[in-house]
């Protein structure tokens, strides 16, 4: 049976999650900017980052 290209790579994505340190923290400036670009680039009225941890989101 074929493993989705997601599924093989999901280990490698926590990892990189975890080793960035940025669940649980205060609002970032950064991804603020990002989603500020975003919302103007694409003429939307909402933008949001959602990071996906093993067992929230």
């Amino acid at each position: 049976m074929y493993r989705s290209e997601i599924l093989q790579n999901e280990e490698r994505r926590l990892s990189a999650l975890e080793a960035m340190e940025i669940l649980d923290t205060t609002p970032d400036e950064q991804l603020d900017f990002i989603t500020k670009i975003v919302k103007e680039k694409f003429n939307v009225p909402i933008v949001l980052i959602s990071l996906v941890d093993r067992k929230r989101q």
